[in-house]
């Protein structure tokens, strides 16, 4: 253990001050960072507050134009998109829209999120419409709910509905008993949803048991779609003159060539957590964090992981709270934390690491797949498990490297920068009789003389060292003050 104390020591007295400004400087420009980036965030939700008070006013100003809202859904309907999909329908809604149109292209989602999305529809008291488009776009799966939740469903050419059998996350063979109370839950909940807004409704239920999928032709033909468009300007004229019922009651849509189109892209804030909730960023952010709180720990001092890692798990944090997480895998991964702490600290022969490693696998593998679904899935929502092994390398190879740093200190010797001394020559600093200073190795020592005086300038050798003070002889004759005047 003094040998490892020693080790320490003598590896923090190593670090130049410059190095160790350098590690600071780094410190502040992160922590600087870090501040900029919660700046950014307040800014970004205070633009989409102004957005959401101060466009609508523009729209009351037109007046004399209806005004028209479309909102992009794309991608997987996650708890973001879901939230999109609501703050576009209340600015439409304080905007008095004629018309809100839902450009839509997906291949499913989660069923929380759907059924936000299709609450947010059916309360709407904007006539709605679902636009599936462009060309080769699909409304797979939860699409299909959103769809049939709108007052009016178009199709662009070349596109699909359908597919929306429930998926149960977490197992290959889900339980029969559960498979059939999921299929039998989404397919009420289509039904009612095509029957609310005047779909066809044996459709809805086929396209959840049998996993029924028909192009826009097929579409428009059974009555599962009321237009097929080219475009937004061809959609806005067969809208003209329709009749639709909204929560707030039946509404005939008015003549719509000539109206305001307002456009509401996903904001910054969004668009941000749409990144980061993706399975493989979440993963890979967790990761990023774990291993920079161990090295915080293992090395304290260094800023820059700790900093890192702690604003990675936050981020990791915030995307697992948008997906279907299972937390008790989040715990494993935190087991492993702590196993690979332990590792680092206590001589198991590596049993907590292998420990470690298996937990952070386990957890990893079922991180989104919960062992009994508690909700029907309509997309498969995973870690790559390309990514996970290669992942799972990355702190195996920090641990085998910091273990087998430790285990080397161990079998160090005590490092004594002074303990050879002994017969180092120098200069007498000053006369020993028998007591003065003497300068060895460029460092100046407190001595005593053994035998003779020694005069300054005389030359010395060192015999032994006790302490801090040095025992010396002298072993060439003294440089006489009349020379070293010459």
């Amino acid at each position: 253990m003094k040998g490892r104390e020693l080790v320490g020591r003598s590896c923090a007295q190593a670090v130049t001050p410059g190095l160790r400004d350098r590690w600071q400087r780094m410190g502040r420009l992160l922590k600087a960072l870090a501040l900029a980036l919660a700046l950014w965030g307040l800014v970004a939700w205070d633009l989409a507050a102004r957005a959401e008070t101060a466009e609508p006013l523009v729209a009351a100003e037109l007046g004399a134009e209806p005004v028209i809202v479309v909102a992009q859904v794309g991608g997987v309907i996650d708890g973001i998109n879901a939230q999109y999909l609501a703050r576009v329908v209340r600015q439409a809604e304080a905007a008095q829209a004629a018309l809100l149109i839902v450009e839509l292209n997906t291949p499913g989602g989660l069923l929380s999120a759907m059924e936000t999305a299709t609450q947010t529809l059916l309360a709407s008291t904007v006539p709605t419409v679902v636009y599936v488009t462009p060309t080769g776009a699909r409304a797979g799966s939860a699409g299909v709910f959103i769809a049939m939740a709108a007052d009016i469903v178009a199709m662009a050419p070349g596109t699909v509905i359908g597919a929306a059998h429930p998926v149960s996350l977490g197992s290959d063979q889900p339980d029969p008993v559960m498979a059939e109370k999921v299929t039998n839950y989404a397919a009420a909940y289509a039904r009612t949803l095509a029957s609310t807004k005047g779909h066809n409704t044996d459709w809805a239920e086929q396209a959840v048991r049998a996993s029924v999928a028909i192009t826009d032709q097929e579409a428009l033909q059974q009555g599962v779609a009321d237009l097929m468009a080219r475009d937004q300007e061809e959609l806005l004229a067969l809208l003209q003159g329709r009749r639709v019922v909204t929560a707030a009651g039946d509404r005939m849509l008015p003549l719509l060539t000539g109206a305001s189109i307002q456009r509401y892209p996903p904001n910054p804030t969004e668009i941000a957590l749409k990144i980061i909730a993706d399975p493989n960023v979440a993963f890979l952010l967790l990761m990023v964090g774990v291993i920079g709180i161990i090295v915080e720990i293992y090395h304290p001092g260094s800023f820059v992981p700790g900093i890192a890692g702690g604003i990675s798990l936050l981020l990791a944090f915030v995307a697992l709270g948008n997906l279907p997480t299972n937390w008790g895998a989040t715990g494993l991964l935190g087991l492993s934390l702590v196993l690979f702490l332990l590792e680092l600290h206590l001589t198991s022969h590596g049993v907590l690491g292998a420990g470690a490693m298996i937990a952070f696998l386990l957890g990893g593998f079922l991180l989104f797949a919960p062992l009994t679904p508690v909700a029907p899935v309509f997309v498969t929502i995973e870690v790559n498990r390309w990514l996970l092994l290669g992942g799972g390398a990355v702190p195996a190879a920090f641990f085998l490297l910091a273990l087998r740093a430790g285990l080397r200190a161990r079998l160090l010797p005590v490092v004594d920068q002074h303990g050879h001394l002994a017969g180092a020559t120098g200069i007498a600093a000053s006369s020993l009789a028998p007591t003065g200073t003497v300068l060895v190795r460029h460092e100046q020592w407190s001595a005593v003389a053994e035998g003779e005086a020694i005069e300054t300038g005389d030359a010395v050798e060192v015999i032994a060292r006790k302490g801090l003070r040095l025992r010396v002889r002298r072993v060439a004759p003294a440089v006489t003050r009349k020379q070293g005047a010459s």
